[in-house]
């Protein structure tokens, strides 16, 4: 029998529903006063208690194999947190214990700490702290804010009544919301699931999913799985078939692979999930989760899979082919380079054997592809000879089928010269690698966007230690921390006719919309200019060669923002 505490709230009468949908014993605890017919007439036996009242606590949990509670504070003074989250908590965690209960389950928040100076978050992670130290053996649910409290609140009834919609701070940062359903199926899931055993599992967002996928990794989960996918259909991006099985026959089985978020020092992952179902036979769903590493300087991406299982409730496995198959939609883009490529990797047995593996890849028709970059350069903070200004760099390209940029060299003007005073600072190599970086070897910012992902990777420009008597030059691009890709450019520095040169040697073949470098002025500045910049023109040199080996050759010329004469 299972005690369900908060079962008159929402999410404890969806909980409620859950555990009668699958034909367990459920006893609902409800406080004195609040309406539980619903839950009652749904097969629910009714027991009235309080958390304040141990006693109460004592004969609701006298019989029950587990123990799931929602309960929290109202604004009433009677139940304030301080009586509800701490001290009523702590009854029924004590209660639990003296009646042997096998499972608990709390139902906490996002955020909870202890040492949290929002009451209810410090009461929330108390409660935690308790459960944690108890003989119980428990699962912690932390769920992020509620879609079907907050949305409605925040978008649905100022939206509807004409009233606008409020949007706190810049409008930039992403919500993971999840639906009480949800919390409530993970609440189920938990009792049985063995992943959930003295665990604490957060809730919102792509981790939830992944939690709801490893709470059916026991038998009969790959039945839940195939009916109901953990992870939501605008994350898949291919399909999977599993080979097992002796004989010359095996046996097949399909799963999906979702795109996921970051995991073992890689920014972005694979989730490969396979509902182990044969026949009659439901062993779970099994979850296989692929780190994807991306090379910084080349953009290349490795690969590398969790241990595949090759024993699924004491049934070998007896793998034969494993197949993956990314076939969504755009997902996958071809390089603009026609040189030969490999696909290079390495399989690894139970008992350590490695085997290589590679295949060839090449790519067709490269020279059709157009080549037609544009430059653009401002000097703005001082144009007078001798000043230091501020560098604004902006690199477009056009949309269409053009091929992507393999090297670039910017030479500037005589009239611009290195400020080599106001090199401050350099990072070192090993400073770099570690991403310890001293804030004084920051010498500006960059941006880029690609149309290969929804948001801009930006970050600090450094001037990196190298083997050239002048330091490099790094761009060193990040994107979000929610998908922390890495691209670091690479820029060498040198003299060029008396001017000064920057050529990026190596660019991954990555498909770019816009670059925009910005260097600061004055005594940050590394320019400093040789002569009056608003008497005549003055142009830049650039030489820019893409993937398919064309070129272009540009003369930007530096603008600059001069007095007008009277």
């Amino acid at each position: 029998m299972i005690l369900v505490v908060g079962a008159s709230g929402s999410l404890g009468g969806k909980i409620v529903r859950g555990l009668l949908e699958r034909r367990e014993v459920v006893r609902a605890l409800v406080r004195p006063g609040r309406p539980h017919r619903p839950i009652e007439r749904d097969g629910a036996t009714v027991v009235v208690g309080d958390l304040r009242d141990r006693l109460s606590l004592d004969r609701a949990c006298e019989g029950a194999t587990a123990v799931v509670t929602t309960a929290s504070a109202s604004k009433t003074a009677d139940d304030s947190i301080e009586n509800i989250d701490v001290r009523g908590n702590e009854n029924l965690i004590a209660a639990a214990e003296a009646a042997a209960v096998e499972r608990f389950v709390f139902i906490s928040t996002l955020n909870a700490s202890a040492g949290s100076p929002v009451p209810v978050f410090r009461a929330k992670g108390m409660t935690e702290q308790r459960l944690r130290q108890s003989r119980l053996v428990h699962t912690i649910l932390q769920p992020n804010a509620f879609m079907d409290v907050w949305f409605p609140m925040l978008v649905e009834r100022p939206a509807f009544s004409g009233q606008p919609v409020t949007l706190v701070g810049e409008s930039r940062r992403r919500h993971a919301f999840i639906a009480e359903r949800d919390v409530a199926a993970f609440a189920v899931s938990s009792l049985i699931a063995a992943a959930a055993r003295n665990a604490t599992l957060p809730l919102g967002g792509p981790e939830a999913a992944l939690a709801l996928a490893r709470s059916r990794e026991r038998e009969g989960g790959g039945a839940e799985e195939k009916a109901s996918p953990s992870c939501p259909a605008s994350s898949e991006v291919g399909t999977v078939e599993v080979g097992a099985g002796a004989g010359p026959t095996p046996y097949y089985a399909q799963g999906r692979a979702y795109l996921a978020g970051p995991y073992e020092g890689a920014p972005l992952s694979l989730a490969i999930l396979t509902p182990a179902v044969a026949g009659p036979y439901d062993l779970g769903t099994v979850l296989v989760r692929t780190a994807l590493h991306i090379d910084p300087e080349t953009a290349r991406v490795t690969a590398t899979s969790d241990p595949i299982p090759h024993v699924l409730d004491g049934i070998p496995l007896d793998l034969r082919s494993v197949a993956v198959k990314l076939d969504r939609s755009l997902f996958t883009l071809n390089p603009t380079n026609c040189s030969p490529f490999s696909f290079d990797g390495e399989a690894i047995t139970t008992l350590g054997q490695v085997a290589p593996l590679s295949d060839h890849f090449q790519v067709g028709e490269c020279k059709r592809l157009r080549f037609q970059p544009h430059l653009s350069l401002r000097l703005t903070g001082g144009s007078a000879r001798g000043a230091h200004p501020a560098l604004r760099s902006v690199l477009t390209y056009p949309k269409g089928a053009y091929a992507n940029i393999a090297s670039a060299s910017v030479a500037l003007p005589h009239s611009e010269f290195l400020a080599q005073e106001h090199i401050r600072t350099v990072c070192t190599r090993v400073q770099f690698a570690a991403h310890a970086c001293p804030k004084g070897s920051i010498y500006g910012h960059a941006t880029a966007t690609s149309p290969l992902v929804d948001y801009k990777v930006r970050g600090p420009i450094y001037l990196r230690s190298s083997s050239h008597p002048l330091p490099d030059l790094v761009l060193a691009l990040r994107g979000p921390d929610s998908q922390p890709v890495e691209v670091d450019a690479v820029a060498r520095i040198d003299s060029h006719h008396g001017g000064i040169r920057a050529t990026f040697g190596s660019i991954p073949d990555l498909p770019v919309s816009k670059v925009v470098l910005s260097m600061p002025s004055g005594a940050k500045g590394l320019l400093v200019n040789s002569t009056n910049l608003c008497k005549g023109t003055h142009r830049a040199s650039a030489h820019l060669t893409a993937q398919n080996a064309k070129f272009i050759n540009l003369k930007p010329a530096l603008r600059v923002k001069c007095r007008k004469k009277r």
